[in-house]
Parts: structure tokens; sequence; C-alpha cells
């Protein structure tokens, strides 16, 4: 069995829940979702099944040890950023804040799956346009 999961953290929770999830829903309803989701709101939402990003295993503790670190946050001294950086002070390659989950939730989800489990990262501002034919993740693994 394929599973797909993804992670939304910080502000664009509530504007691509809906959209990532309904439309795999439509295209492809016989591969489960599991949806991470940060923050102080968890929408509700039907077509996945919610995992608070609290139950990952460290994001919390990372999130809380970088809260008061700019580097951690984009904003390393001046020194490191490239030239064209350098206007704003910030770039997303020192981001380590924002990216975690991406680190933390594989991790967690594999733990929920049974061995064998063949589990897909879609990005949460992926929109499913198609259908997803029958054994297309499969396939690509062989």
């Amino acid at each position: 069995m394929t599973v797909i999961i993804t992670g939304l953290w910080g502000k664009h929770v509530e504007r691509f829940t809906g959209d990532f999830s309904e439309s795999l829903r439509q295209h492809a309803p016989e591969i489960p979702v599991f949806l991470f989701i940060g923050g102080y709101h968890i929408p509700p939402c039907q077509a996945a099944k919610i995992f608070p990003m609290s139950t990952t295993n460290g994001w919390e503790a990372f999130m809380r040890r970088h809260a008061d670190n700019p580097s951690a946050q984009g904003r390393p001294p001046a020194a490191r950023l490239k030239p064209k950086d350098r206007v704003s002070g910030y770039s997303f390659r020192f981001d380590a804040a924002k990216f975690a989950g991406q680190a933390f939730v594989p991790e967690t989800a594999s733990e929920a799956l049974p061995d064998g489990e063949l589990m897909i990262w879609l990005d949460a501002d992926v929109i499913t346009l198609k259908d997803i034919p029958k054994g297309f993740f499969e396939g690509l693994v062989g």
C-alpha cells in the first residue's frame, strides 16, 4: 500500500490544507493521506488523516531551541549571505526553522506504517489535476 504524506506549519496552513487534500481525494481516492499540521488552529479536513506537528519526534524541541536564533531563521551574519540576499538580510538557505518539519514528518509517519508500505512526500502546495493511475507510485520505485 502507498501513503502520501506532507506537512504544513506557519501562516499557510489554512491556504493549502483543503486544496492539497481535496484534489488528492478527487484524483486518488484509494491512497491514504497523512497531513501533519503545526500551528494554533488545525482546520478540519475530511480527505486526510490529521496529525499535529507536536506528535513528531523532536520538532517542538527543535523550534523552541532555535526560537531566538536569527541564523536558524534565515538571518545569519551578512558576511555569510550571498550578495543578492544582503539587501533583505534573509536567505531561505539558512532558514532551518522554516524547513525543519520536512525532516521530522517522514520519520514520524514511517513509524505509523507497517513494514513494506510505500511513503510518498508531496509538498502541500501541490494540486492534483488528473487521476493518478493505480500502481503509479509503486512503478516509480520498481
